[in-house]
């Protein structure tokens, strides 16, 4: 092995932004930008500190925490997309359809309901009443 993979390896000096960037990549699920903010760093030198150990960063999480946003700006890309000559190529139909599907993961992602998923517990509600009436014997 010679010098400079032994100095690459080596573990940074304690106190050093390095150090701390490499705990929180070990010891934490945070993402390379919430380290740079935590440890006021820039992105790229977690990103360098990250390579240099073989730590690959955590992206599925920062994903998962941050998918409904991730969306909504997918909707904005599509939507702004839809130009005279996007029309020419792609039915507007299949845009349209697209759209929608993307507001209806939006919305399942941030927690609100859609139409079908209404619609279901008001037929749930429906359903438990007419239960209770059968069993109590109201035969309204």
């Amino acid at each position: 092995m010679g010098d400079n993979t032994r100095n690459r390896l080596r573990k940074p000096r304690k106190g050093t932004k390095s150090e701390a960037i490499l705990t929180l990549t070990t010891l934490t699920p945070a993402t390379p930008v919430e380290i740079a903010e935590s440890v006021n760093a820039s992105r790229s030198l977690v990103c360098q500190v990250m390579k240099r150990y073989g730590i690959i960063p955590n992206q599925a999480e920062s994903f998962k925490q941050h998918r409904a946003d991730v969306l909504a700006g997918l909707q904005d890309k599509l939507l702004s997309s839809v130009s005279d000559e996007e029309i020419k190529k792609t039915p507007v139909g299949t845009r349209i359809l697209g759209a929608c599907q993307l507001y209806d993961k939006e919305r399942l992602e941030r927690d609100l309901s859609t139409a079908n998923v209404a619609s279901i517990h008001a037929d749930i509600a429906a359903l438990r009443k007419q239960d209770n009436d059968l069993s109590t014997g109201d035969k309204r």
